[in-house]
């Protein structure tokens, strides 16, 4: 946590912006359009999967080999919040400017433990994404 907290430190104001504007839209994405076409299991990656009916005006799947029942958002970093959209975007301008966790909760109106769910779920986003900030030298 500490390395991409400096890293982030160390960034440009425009480089923050973009950084800002990247998060917000993988938000955006994983929280509202999630990938419409399943064509295997997310977790065992087996394409013997049949249609499930459907939760939430989603199709569910379930997995043959494994057993698991999914939608195309049970994949996503962000299937499990039940956060508003715009509680995410203001916690990601809150990390983008490197406030603690207990500052964020206050900013954002969730509890410390929430603060602390989120931070993370932002960093597995990263993780997942290191690709695009990955700069060619």
């Amino acid at each position: 946590m500490k390395d991409i907290k400096e890293l982030i430190a160390n960034l440009t104001k425009e480089e923050k912006f973009q950084l800002m504007e990247y998060l917000k839209f993988v938000v955006n994405e994983e929280i509202e359009n999630p990938e419409e076409d399943v064509c295997e299991c997310y977790k065992c990656n087996s394409h013997q999967i049949v249609k499930l009916g459907t939760y939430d005006n989603m199709q569910r799947y379930r997995c043959k080999n494994c057993n698991t029942s999914f939608t195309a958002k049970s994949k996503s970093i962000f299937a499990t919040t039940k956060l508003e959209k715009e509680k995410w975007l203001k916690y990601i301008e809150c990390f983008v400017d490197c406030l603690s966790l207990r500052r964020c909760a206050e900013k954002v109106g969730v509890c410390l433990k929430t603060s602390y769910f989120m931070r993370h779920r932002i960093l597995e986003c990263l993780k997942k994404n290191q690709s695009q900030f990955i700069k060619d030298n």
